[in-house]
């Protein structure tokens, strides 16, 4: 990121509030009121776009939510924690972004199965042409590891 001397943001030579609205980061649901559903969440998280956040695609967080298992109709509230962390990864995964930035993809993923189908979500946002820079993630997975700390933090 640059700061131009006529004070304009650039990232890279893109205008910074253009580039945050192609960038998606895994917030999870935490600030979502519970008695919201996943439904309800997109159509709030969609009239925030003015304040430069990537849109929602309502038909992709469906697809997403139900490749990870998560009931998009049920209160965030009423989700187990596991079902609420894949949740906040859908909902981030539905964005129309160009990059992902995440911390912990494989957090709400309880078994094999699971972890399976969170790399899938994954896999499907590199296909659409999205970055996904991820922490936690394994180093195996990874098509370019920036760090390796061999375990240490």
């Amino acid at each position: 990121m640059s700061v131009p001397a006529r004070g304009r943001v650039l990232v890279g030579t893109v205008p910074a509030v253009r580039a945050r609205s192609r960038v998606a980061f895994l917030p999870g649901v935490g600030g979502l009121d519970p008695a919201w559903s996943l439904s309800r969440a997109v159509r709030v998280v969609n009239g925030l776009v003015s304040t430069g956040g990537a849109r929602v695609g309502v038909t992709r967080l469906v697809e997403t939510a139900e490749s990870l298992g998560v009931r998009t109709r049920v209160p965030v509230g009423r989700l187990p924690w596991a079902e609420r962390a894949r949740a906040g990864l859908a909902l981030t995964l539905a964005r129309e972004a160009t990059l992902f930035v995440l911390d912990d993809p494989f957090r709400g993923a309880t078994d094999v199965a699971l972890a399976q189908r969170v790399a899938g979500a994954l896999e499907d946002a590199g296909a659409r042409g999205a970055l996904v820079v991820s922490s936690g993630l394994p180093g195996w997975r990874a098509d370019a590891p920036l760090l390796d700390l061999g375990g240490r933090a």
